[in-house]
């Protein structure tokens, strides 16, 4: 990869093939709040020049619940997408893939997302209408990918519980976050995350992202 830019492959799971469009617009949001990214849309196809979709690579990081059924182990999904990644032809530096399925919440800031240094999973579960993919999917595509922009500090969170940085414990407080960034048409994330994202290598004012679907 170009070290002056990083590419992000995203991938979703077939039960949110038919929100298609919303998933979309949420890309456009967050290439608009960190500019100067390759974003290449995979979908529900193949992932990042993988033999697997989202539903192949979840599927097999399921487990039996009692109490909701089948749900997904991030951290299995997560380690299946850095070995992804570590094949020469994958020809990204970052996947994230998306989800209406349960996962596993194995810390409370992990209720919705879960990432390691690479790769990420998110999951939708909440969300009950195409309104809601975009709003929620854009906050939470936002918040992953600062991580990744900060390198270094790739696990830290914002004490400040009106900062988009802040630990996505509680839906109701992502809904909160994600009507402010629609109402005011500009991202949440609070005047130090912004400095210090300002601050990230990957961070270029002058450049646009590119989005590219496959």
């Amino acid at each position: 990869m170009d070290s002056d830019f990083i590419t992000i492959s995203i991938g979703w799971t077939s039960d949110l093939a038919h929100y298609e469009g919303h998933l979309r617009r949420a890309i456009d949001d967050c290439a608009i709040a960190l500019p100067a990214c390759h974003y290449r849309i995979h979908g529900t196809n193949n992932v990042a020049n993988s033999h697997y979709t989202a539903d192949d690579i979840l599927k097999n990081c399921a487990e039996m619940s009692c109490h909701v059924g089948l749900i997904i182990d991030p951290h299995k999904a997560t380690k299946k997408l850095d070995e992804i990644l570590n094949h020469q032809d994958a020809n990204t530096d970052y996947i994230i893939l998306l989800t209406r399925q349960n996962i596993i919440c194995h810390k409370p800031q992990d209720n919705y997302k879960h990432h390691t240094s690479r790769a990420a999973i998110i999951t939708l579960k909440n969300c009950e209408t195409g309104s809601d993919i975009r709003n929620i999917s854009a906050i939470l595509l936002e918040h992953i990918m600062r991580h990744f922009f900060m390198q270094q500090n790739i696990y830290r969170h914002c004490s400040r519980r009106d900062c988009i940085m802040t630990p996505m414990e509680e839906y109701r407080d992502i809904q909160r976050l994600a009507s402010y960034e629609q109402q005011f048409d500009a991202d949440a994330y609070c005047r130090e995350c912004k400095v210090a994202l300002h601050k990230s290598p990957y961070w270029k004012d002058e450049y646009l992202s590119i989005i590219k679907y496959f």
